[in-house]
Formats: C-alpha cells, sequence, structure tokens
C-alpha cells in the first residue's frame, strides 16, 4: 500500500503474503489507500490497489529514467488490523441506481402494446407448445409484479386485461386475490423486478417502442 507525494514514495508492508488481499475486504483496500492518499498528501491516482508504483530496485520511466531506491527502511511488518486502523477506509455515498419507474413515467399504452405481443409470443420455458408468455405462471406473476410497483392499484387492470388473454384466465375475482396478494415491498427496489423488466423481455422478442409509435400517429 502506497501513497505518494513529490518524489517520494511511501510503502506499509504487510504481515504476510496474504494480508494485502485480506486487507481489501477488510476495507484496508481501495477505501483505505485512498485514506492514505488524503493522509499524506499524495497523488489520488496511486489509490488503486493494482497500481504498484515506484517500487525500489525497478525504473521510474515516465518522463526522465530513474532507478527507484530505497532510502529509509523502518523494517516492520503491518498486520491488516492496525492498517485499518491507522487508515480507517473512506465511505463513499452509494448512489441510487434504481429507477423506479412511477404511474407518471410510464406510457401505459407502449406497455399493453408490449404486454399483447408477449401474448402471443412463445414462452421458451413453456412446458406446451403453444404457450405463450401469460401462460406461464412465473412470468404472470412477475409483470403482476412489475405493473403494481409501476401502477400501483391502478395497474390492476391493465394486468388483468393481460391476463384475459391466456386460456388459463382464472377469472376477475381470483386474478383480483392474486393481485392484492402481489407483495411489492417483498424483495429491495435494487433486487426487485420493474416494468422495465416488461419492456426489455418485449424488445427481445421482437416488440418496437418506435414501431409502437409510428402506429399509434
Amino acid at each position: 500500500m502506497l501513497g505518494r507525494s513529490f518524489r517520494l514514495v511511501l510503502h506499509y508492508s504487510a504481515e504476510t503474503k496474504a494480508e494485502p488481499r485480506a486487507a481489501r475486504s477488510e476495507g484496508a483496500g481501495d477505501p483505505g489507500m485512498r485514506r492514505i492518499v488524503e493522509k499524506h498528501g499524495a497523488d489520488s491516482n496511486a489509490a488503486d490497489p493494482v497500481r504498484v508504483l515506484r517500487v525500489p530496485g525497478f525504473y521510474h520511466c515516465k518522463g526522465k529514467r530513474a532507478l527507484v531506491r530505497l532510502t529509509k527502511c523502518g523494517g516492520r511488518r503491518y498486520t491488516t488490523a492496525e492498517l485499518v486502523k491507522a487508515f480507517p477506509p473512506i465511505k463513499r455515498a452509494r448512489p441510487n441506481r434504481s429507477r423506479v419507474a412511477t404511474s407518471d413515467t410510464v406510457d401505459q399504452g407502449a406497455l399493453q402494446s408490449a404486454l399483447e405481443h408477449l401474448a402471443a409470443t412463445q414462452h421458451p420455458h413453456s412446458r406446451h407448445s403453444e404457450g405463450t408468455y401469460v401462460d406461464h405462471y412465473d412470468t404472470w406473476v412477475r409483470f403482476g409484479l412489475a405493473i403494481k410497483r409501476a401502477l400501483g392499484e391502478d395497474g390492476f387492470a391493465t394486468w388483468d386485461e393481460w391476463s384475459r388473454f391466456s386460456d388459463r384466465y382464472p377469472g376477475e375475482e381470483s386474478s383480483r386475490a392474486k393481485w392484492d396478494a402481489l407483495d411489492v415491498d417483498g424483495r429491495s427496489a435494487d433486487n426487485a423486478v420493474h416494468v422495465g423488466t416488461v419492456f426489455h423481455t418485449a424488445k427481445r422478442q421482437g416488440w418496437s417502442f418506435i414501431a409502437f409509435q409510428q402506429k399509434a400517429h
């Protein structure tokens, strides 16, 4: 682990060969490197563990070629715990990557078109030769979750209308009971299925938003 300031390079030697990997998993990797850089006012580009810079005995070839020499060595090796304690990782705020659609952002006409397209498209995992996406139970439920998450209770009409394309449609009462049982909070926003999954699946099966727009106009 190192931080660089001017023409000097500071190295911290780990206890064993396994320490760098362990240190990284326990917080002394990238975040710890950034702490070292911050503390010593070093080059921010030296905060990446895979970037081994200016090792004694090798030549520095950026600009004027020069041999890197060891000018001082305390001889001490540090444990992971010591490194983490001395240089606590800098915690970076995790960006919110989940773009949750709402009834205000979903083109419901396009959604209905994509669903109708899939209702006429054979599902690759269907046990029946003529089974489409709406006939596939897991997909039916997943898309119900996606629609409910995006449109709320207003999405039932869209899901129920799509459900009617299937010969296995259980009837509106049973369909409503299943809808009410769909738990949109059952998974975290990062892992949950969203309405974008419906559009992605439809596009993969030949549906086109551009074609939909052209047809709509």
